[in-house]
């Protein structure tokens, strides 16, 4: 929403007029609505957290229009690219973790074919090889994209471990998965950062209650 806004108010300032679909990260939706800027004869196009197929890439090259990606690369195609170094966004957010002085932490992941995701996974998984912390099997928790539901299901699933062996700090991929975590634990009155610490990508508080602190590794949309 935030990528979407920035877009759409900068081009009010030049303008133009941002026409926005959504496609629920659905592969032909997003081809769908290329055809139709395409037959439309649109200026240009922005595509945010596109979905690579062999399909989309090949609607993409058959566009005269410039076609700009935003917050995700496709690895099989050549273009502009806006985004976040989601890398180092999953780094930062898990040595700031260890620099407090936690040693058993998780990371709730984002679904396994998010290449935005991924690449956080790699961050978080890098900090704690670097500091020789281990990365246990039940430590990483890959979502559908549900993202509320499983973040409260991780919550929960971390909230019934034995106490000596329990997470004291997660890096959560995004706010939503957050949000549910945070409501996980509250289920078994785990609070979030008095008992547990909890770090996320991305500073979106339309996700949380007003009297919810947490930090976060954000940006700027604008």
């Amino acid at each position: 929403v935030d990528y979407i806004e920035g877009i759409r108010e900068k081009l009010s300032q030049s303008g133009k007029r941002a026409v926005i679909a959504l496609s629920d990260y659905k592969s032909e939706e997003e081809i769908s609505f290329l055809q139709v800027a395409k037959d439309n004869a649109f200026s240009g196009i922005f595509l945010i957290n596109a979905v690579e197929t062999p399909r989309l890439i090949e609607m993409i090259n058959s566009i005269n229009a410039p076609v700009i990606l935003v917050n995700r690369y496709l690895r099989s195609l050549e273009c502009d690219l806006v985004k976040i170094d989601n890398y180092r966004c999953g780094y930062l957010a898990t040595q700031y973790l260890i620099q407090h002085g936690h040693k058993r932490i998780a990371h709730l992941a984002g679904p396994t074919d998010s290449i935005t995701c991924q690449d956080r996974t790699r961050g978080f998984k890098e900090a704690m090889v670097q500091v020789e912390l281990p990365i246990l099997p039940e430590a990483i928790y890959f979502s559908n994209r549900n993202y509320f539901d499983c973040g409260k299901q991780f919550g929960q699933q971390i909230a019934q471990m034995p106490e000596e062996e329990r997470f004291t700090a997660i890096y959560s991929t995004n706010s939503l998965m957050a949000s549910g975590l945070i409501e996980g634990l509250a289920i078994y009155s785990l609070m979030v950062p008095n008992q547990i610490s909890l770090v996320c990508s991305d500073d979106s508080e339309r996700f949380f209650h007003k009297n919810t602190t947490l930090t976060t590794v954000g940006y700027n949309p604008y």
